[in-house]
């Protein structure tokens, strides 16, 4: 059946719902909602916002474990007109309070378990168990204003803040049915959501799929789709380049995936060839800043595209794509340019940023459409003869790590309002697959410069762990340009690093700490594929990342039958630290 061009997600989804209420609508390894389930926990919830008077105009904050649940709290939002904040439960209580002060909620939907992780303040948690016993019915699907905001998305700012992207019911709108509509349907049988909400991302696992009639798979992790249950199988999986080349390092993804799309960061043609290689039927490069609303441009790829430059391909239904000079005059096929994004897909911006969206969002001067803007993404690009667009590079210091769009300001910012630190530079050291962020120090007293443990504890009390610095080098010179700005042309390439901590750690109290020690070093270095770890060695600095520490995870409760938080392994980036805090439950699984 034909769809109009204007139709909204509520009204797709309700569709979608009445042809088969009692199929599977989400999924996640130990429990699943039909349809009809999961619309009656949406109303259940939409209800109570509804008594409680939380206005259209106000976000609302999501703040709950990946369980289905999670899905109809978030369609709760959405189609009863309002607009959704996703919050990390593993990100800092600084960072989630300053979310939710940024954007003005004032109410959060919350679990029982992640109820204890919101921080004071002068917002209301809503319980949504206790909504599912007080309401029933599905949600109201209330017509929307289509410029009103339906989601808002913080990404690293330049300022040493967040910034807030509020995106519109229109732009999702329109993002929705596109995908919908440019992917077969059978792909959408079991689509795999296995990236935090806080990605925009997250957006084309969950809502097209539900607006396809398919289903949703909740995992906590790319990592989980290897070992699933004979009944579970993908058949779509989205995912960061880097993020789906360390899960299919060792295994191929399940026979039963029908689509991958790729997207956050360029995609090597080496992983194009592995994954068509491995009989991945369907493959996706897909382009696309938050601020033009999760992707922009999109290509299926071939095996023309495993010994290429990997294009970004054409744009979305409704966006437009223009390649200026800084003069902002379009530049000849060959040529690089500043890749401007206009259309549907354009976002309202930083309404809490007015200066930085009017510089980031101007007047569209080539579509002839009154009102219209254009986003300046900063990324650099070209137009090949054949017409394919290729990705240059970026025009500042924001970067790309492990898919994670990363203001390198913001980083610094946060070290240089530690005391003991005048002026900072982060920069990404390593090479593909193990790099990592390196932090060079200039400190307020050379005499007595902050240890490398100092600043780590500061940095994560503020930032959440894709920002953290793996290592800290002190700079024995500042190296300015001639405007007084960090030269980084002049960063040293061999730099001195920072004293840890003035000695190196204790040897451990006792042969059952020590032991605990040589397994965990075992589990760490057989992970990340080094011939040894010592005990005072930095995870972060020998190259490790959040797929490793899934890794990890899974090792030490298959080999030691201890089940560790990953709030716990990201918080312990030595085997001496790590030991240090489950020595206790170490003990107890040996008597």
């Amino acid at each position: 059946m034909a769809r109009r061009s204007d139709e909204s997600i509520g009204s797709l989804l309700r569709s979608a719902a009445a042809r088969e209420p009692g199929a599977v609508a989400v999924r996640s390894l130990d429990s699943e909602l039909t349809y009809r389930e999961l619309l009656a926990r949406a109303g259940a919830i939409a209800r109570r916002l509804d008594v409680l008077g939380v206005p259209a105009g106000e976000p609302v904050g999501l703040l709950l474990r990946r369980t289905p649940n999670l899905i109809a709290a978030l369609l709760a939002v959405l189609l009863s007109g309002r607009t959704y904040l996703p919050l990390d439960p593993a990100h800092p209580a600084d960072r989630i309070t300053f979310l939710l002060t940024d954007s003005g909620a004032r109410r959060v939907l919350v679990d029982e378990d992640c109820a204890a992780v919101l921080p004071p303040g002068p917002w209301t948690p809503i319980d949504t168990g206790a909504c599912l016993d007080e309401h029933e019915g599905e949600p109201p699907f209330r017509p929307t204003d289509p410029a009103s905001a339906a989601l808002v998305i913080y990404t690293s700012g330049t300022t040493g803040l967040p910034k807030g992207c509020w995106i519109t019911h229109r732009s999702l709108d329109n993002f929705v049915r596109w995908t919908v509509g440019h992917c077969p349907r059978e792909t959408f049988a079991c689509s795999v959501a296995a990236t935090s909400l806080c990605f925009d991302f997250s957006v084309a696992e969950i809502l097209p799929a539900l607006v396809a009639g398919g289903s949703v798979l909740v995992l906590d992790n790319h990592v989980e789709v290897l070992d699933l249950p004979e009944h579970l199988r993908p058949t779509q999986v989205n995912g960061v380049p880097s993020v789906l080349s360390d899960v299919i390092r060792d295994r191929p993804l399940p026979s039963s995936v029908r689509l991958v799309t790729l997207g956050g960061e360029p995609v090597p043609p080496s992983l194009v060839a592995r994954l068509l290689d491995s009989g991945v039927p369907l493959l996706r490069n897909v382009y696309g800043p938050t601020e033009t609303t999760v992707v922009a441009t999109s290509a299926y790829l071939t095996r023309a595209d495993t010994d290429r430059v990997v294009s970004l391909g054409d744009p979305v239904s409704g966006v437009d794509i223009y390649l200026v000079d800084d003069s902002f005059r379009p530049v000849p096929d060959g040529t690089v340019g500043e890749l401007i994004i206009g259309g549907a897909g354009v976002s309202n911006g930083y309404p809490r940023l007015p200066a930085l969206t009017a510089a980031r969002f101007v007047a569209d001067p080539f579509s002839g459409r009154p009102g219209a803007r254009v986003y300046r993404t900063g990324d650099h690009a070209r137009r090949t003869e054949d017409g394919r667009l290729e990705f240059v590079g970026r025009r500042d210091h924001q970067v790309k790590l492990r898919g994670v769009r990363i203001e390198l300001n913001e980083i610094e910012q946060v070290l240089m309002s530690h005391p003991s630190v005048a002026a900072a530079a982060v920069v990404v050291a390593g090479a593909e697959p193990a790099q990592f962020l390196l932090a060079h120090l200039w400190p307020a007293d050379h005499r007595r410069p902050p240890t490398a443990a100092e600043l780590s504890a500061h940095v994560e009390a503020k930032l959440p762990s894709a920002l953290w610095p793996a290592r800290y080098a002190l700079l024995d010179e500042l190296p300015l340009t001639t405007n007084g700005k960090i030269d980084r042309s002049r960063l040293p390439g061999d730099p001195r690093p920072l004293p840890g901590g003035g000695h190196a750690p204790p040897e451990a109290p006792d042969d059952e700490a020590a032991l605990l020690e040589r397994r965990l070093a075992e589990i760490w270095a057989s992970t990340l594929n080094v011939p040894a770890v010592r005990r005072d060695d930095n995870f972060y600095a020998l190259g490790g990342s959040s797929m490793d520490l899934i890794r990890i995870r899974k090792s030490i409760l298959t080999e030691l039958t201890m089940d560790v938080p990953m709030t716990v392994l990201m918080g312990h980036p030595t085997v001496a630290e790590l030991a240090g805090e489950l020595v206790g439950e170490f003990l107890l699984s040996r008597t």
